[in-house]
């Protein structure tokens, strides 16, 4: 299936905060909310960290100025080009969430600071194992459901998002007896560090997984 697939801003609780499944900051690491800014062209000073063995550390601060630039399509050649239906009040060059309210462009403003996490029909607060459970089931069954239409007998592997725990579908007709799971893996430590350490690590999955109250309590010794 789709390689390493992603929620995006599904789950959100705050557009002004950090995402308590970001465990990894390194560099510059700007919130949602300036992140979107950013992407419509507006400066902006984003937290700076640096990563030890006890977790990711705030620095500094650090001045980030587009000068102008936008990250969203402004000419609707492309659309042409593939035949692409835009809705007629989808504006060029703005922000999608902007144009949803979520935000406001002018001010900066997080006008709906938990849009992503909670269903605007029912109310039902929306996760990370919302994500896995609905919309990357819907996915899978798609992708599932075309290969079986050419071959019945080929084995086909899912790939839910890194390092998350996968969606429950035993005993389910979602999968079937020549279904492979291929979960992508990183060691944490040794990528940021790129180095390998003899001496200690840390469990990425229990981390990422939120296993311990603190990322220190996952540090591994031998």
């Amino acid at each position: 299936s789709l390689n390493e697939p992603n929620s995006g801003y599904f789950g959100f609780a705050d557009l002004e905060k950090y995402p308590l499944s970001q465990e990894l900051r390194l560099g510059t690491c700007p919130k949602p909310i300036e992140g979107m800014r950013l992407g419509m062209g507006l400066p902006q000073e984003v937290d700076l960290y640096s990563l030890s063995v006890f977790g990711p550390r705030k620095t500094g601060t650090r001045l980030i100025d587009p000068n102008g630039a936008k990250a969203w399509v402004s000419s609707d050649k492309m659309d042409k080009h593939y035949g692409f239906k835009r809705d007629k009040d989808w504006k060029l060059g703005e922000c999608i969430f902007a144009q949803h309210k979520v935000w406001n462009p002018e001010t900066g403003e997080a006008l709906i600071p938990h849009y992503f996490s909670i269903h605007p029909e029912t109310g039902e607060t929306l996760d990370e194992e919302t994500f896995i459970n609905t919309r990357f089931v819907d996915f899978w069954t798609k992708f599932k459901d075309t290969v079986r239409k050419v071959d019945t007998q080929l084995y086909v592997i899912m790939q839910h998002p890194v390092m998350e725990i996968p969606p429950s579908l035993e005993g389910t007709p979602y999968i079937d007896s020549r279904t492979a799971v291929a979960q992508h893996y990183y060691d944490g430590m040794s990528l940021m560090f790129q180095t390998w350490n003899r001496n200690y690590n840390v469990d990425t999955v229990g981390i990422m997984r939120g296993r311990y109250i603190n990322p220190v309590f996952g540090l591994v010794f031998g």
